[in-house]
């Protein structure tokens, strides 16, 4: 298991920012929805879509979702006391990154110089 204080530094604004909506589907209310709508941040399950039908959604994992519900309500201090097994971990950062991105209508050239480095 990797430990959360490897994920990328832009997690951090996004707990500074908007809340995500995490406790269950937005649109039908299901207690285990398994995508995350970028645009609107909130879980859906796949069969659901809302009116916006360009609305970008990321599928997730359980181990994801948990993490998301986790960061949601935790205070600030223990945001980075969780631990989170590698393909979640992966999800976890995608969606953080696609979320923020989304949010700011901004890339970041420096975070993508950074990750070519790893390719």
């Amino acid at each position: 298991m990797a430990n959360v204080d490897t994920l990328p530094e832009i997690l951090r604004p996004l707990m500074e920012g908007p809340s995500i909506e995490t406790p269950r589907c937005a649109v039908c209310g299901a207690p285990e929805p398994d995508r995350f709508n970028i645009s609107q941040g909130v879980l859906q399950c796949a069969a659901c879509r809302t009116e916006e039908a360009n609305d970008i959604r990321l599928p997730m994992s359980a181990g994801t979702r948990a993490a998301l519900r986790y960061l949601d309500s935790a205070p600030p201090s223990r945001v980075f006391s969780f631990r989170l097994a590698e393909p979640s971990l992966s999800e976890l950062g995608q969606i953080t990154e696609s979320y923020l991105c989304t949010r700011l209508e901004r890339g970041f050239s420096t975070l993508d110089f950074y990750k070519s480095l790893f390719l």
